[in-house]
């Protein structure tokens, strides 16, 4: 009887983590990558008008907001590639249920690194593009 209750409680456990590692540890890091990358974008935001004209007539502080705007573009490359590998390592069920809620981490990941990847934009305001295809939503 007692090794029954032991072998019953060990099984439980081990389909417990085995849950928790397959199944919830990726959604976790998913999540937590959408969020750096909305701070990311606040930190770039607030970099950029830094360096605007109207603000900022001091030379050295445009150059460190310049700094600043290169380091933000650096780490929204990283953060593309955590967002791809992330929502692949997502299980099927979560997936769709990203489907659902009209969620599209490859579009946002494509539109992340267009971003990064050029100075001026134009045309296209893509801090809130990315956040509407993340359901990042602003408080």
């Amino acid at each position: 009887m007692e090794l029954t209750t032991v072998f019953a409680g060990f099984l439980s456990g081990l389909f417990t983590y085995a849950i928790t590692k397959l199944y919830v540890d990726p959604i976790l890091k998913f999540n937590n990558v959408r969020y750096q990358i909305d701070s990311t974008l606040h930190y770039y935001e607030n970099c950029k008008f830094l360096i605007s004209e109207q603000i900022v007539e001091n030379d050295a502080l445009r150059e460190e907001g310049n700094n600043r705007v290169l380091e933000g573009k650096k780490e929204l490359r990283k953060l593309v590639g955590q967002l791809r590998a992330s929502y692949r390592a997502t299980c099927r069920l979560y997936k769709g249920w990203l489907e659902i809620r009209e969620i599209d981490p490859l579009k946002a990941s494509n539109m992340l690194l267009q971003f990064s990847n050029t100075l001026e934009p134009r045309g296209i305001n893509y801090e809130s593009e990315i956040k509407k295809i993340l359901k990042i939503e602003n408080p």
